[in-house]
């Protein structure tokens, strides 16, 4: 288990308000807060990576051909 301190009324006020709008604890909304933070940030490490994949990269409209879903 992890603790953390929140030492600025302004930041703990915000939170219990963010919390309440989303019927939820403020330690369940941190929980969920911070789950979503570490997926944007796995989110970023894999789209930085394919980024510098150096193979090359199908438009949309060919693959929507190969598949048959041209409109």
């Amino acid at each position: 288990m992890l603790t953390v301190n929140i030492n600025d009324p302004w930041v703990e006020e915000h939170l219990t308000v963010a919390a309440a709008e989303r019927h939820q604890s403020p330690e369940e909304f941190m929980r969920n807060v911070i789950a979503e933070y570490l997926e944007d940030q796995e989110d970023y490490r894999d789209a930085v990576a394919a980024m510098q994949d150096p193979s090359p990269s199908i438009p949309l409209e060919e693959v929507m051909r190969q598949y048959g879903l041209e409109h």
